[in-house]
């Protein structure tokens, strides 16, 4: 079976989108921060603006601030809602906790600029509501924030503002301010038990992936899934396989099927780099075993060749010797002739 090698989705887009869902991101937030208690009714949630860029002026110095939050939504009413923030994370962020206290400080910040904005053109009763343009009875609406880890190693980063300090003494620590960091490590999600069977497949899938454990869910996971769950445990857990499969079945898919399929791919595909690689290699030792017969044949031949060569040399010198002998040369005179000793010269003639 074939599958696409890449596809071209940016996973923190996609996952923004998934985590929209009204009924998903209640049952994230009942379940990690109320214990299961249905404290949010996704019917009663409301999406609100993630853009928190704002103008920071103080004494004359402007400032601007460009910030985006995930996914960001409210509890229905107009006085008594609660503003809750999902920002997900696909790598540890050792600034995290600071990052999370900015997020939250804007959106305060937002709520406070908005009030002033009401406030414009009604007569003032203090000083005090003049200089920060609020009412003394204004009031902000408390803001709440889940981190979602997806990475596969354990979040070895600070959870709070004061893991990011340095050592305090004592007498200082007691009066430090904190800001906690309230954080779901997909890896570590056994401990929750989710209302939709949605979410506890997708938090179980994703464990199981990141833990190697394909037997258990091709005995777990025989009903078919819905495609965009299929693409968002892909993409949380890296495993681009399952995503270019779900992009082509849009009527869902069996996760036991799609395992087993996989399971074929990489055969395949081993098989092949196997044939490539054994192939390679014969190659070489071919090359190699040819290269060393080849030096063995010329120099036996090369032996051959110098040795009758030699052979014919010493044949002809040996002739040229007595020849000049018989014309009456001395033994000197020969040896100065044909360019060699006077031992050589005796030892063929003697």
């Amino acid at each position: 079976m074939k599958f696409r090698k890449k596809h071209n989705i940016k996973p923190d887009v996609y996952l923004k989108e998934f985590w929209r869902d009204n009924e998903r991101f209640a049952d994230l937030f009942n379940t990690v921060l109320f214990h299961g208690k249905q404290q949010l009714d996704p019917k009663m949630l409301q999406e609100m603006d993630s853009d928190l860029s704002s103008v920071l002026s103080l004494n004359g110095y402007l400032e601007t601030l460009s910030r985006t939050r995930d996914v960001i939504k409210k509890t229905d009413g107009v006085n008594t809602y609660v503003i809750f923030g999902l920002e997900s994370q696909l790598e540890v962020h050792y600034a995290m906790p600071l990052r999370n206290m900015l997020y939250d400080g804007l959106t305060y910040l937002k709520q406070v600029i908005l009030l002033q904005k009401q406030n414009r053109g009604e007569k003032k009763k203090s000083t005090a509501e003049f200089l920060s343009g609020l009412k003394r009875e204004d009031r902000i609406h408390p803001v709440i924030t889940i981190v979602l880890y997806y990475g596969e190693e354990e979040w070895d980063g600070p959870m709070s503002i004061k893991d990011m300090m340095i050592p305090m003494e004592p007498e200082v620590e007691a009066l430090f301010v904190d800001y906690k960091m309230h954080i779901v490590q997909v890896t570590k999600s056994d401990e929750y038990t989710f209302s939709t069977s949605e979410l506890q497949t997708f938090f179980d899938i994703s464990r199981k992936i990141f833990r190697g454990e394909f037997e258990s869910l091709v005995k777990t996971y025989e009903e078919r899934i819905e495609q965009e769950l299929a693409i968002a445990i892909g993409l949380v857990t890296g495993y681009d396989d399952l995503v270019a499969y779900s992009l082509e079945r849009k009527e869902g898919i069996a996760m036991c099927n799609a395992v087993k399929a996989f399971e074929q791919k990489n055969f395949d595909l081993g098989k092949q780099e196997g044939f490539n690689l054994g192939r390679q290699q014969g190659r070489q030792q071919g090359l190699d075993l040819g290269r060393q017969q080849g030096l063995d044949l010329g120099r036996q031949q090369g032996l051959d060749l110098g040795r009758q060569q030699g052979l014919d040399l010493g044949i002809r010198l040996a002739k040229r010797v007595f020849t000049l002998s018989n014309q009456g040369m001395t033994m000197e005179e020969i040896a100065k002739e044909c360019d060699i000793t006077l031992e050589e010269v005796k030892e063929i003639l003697l």
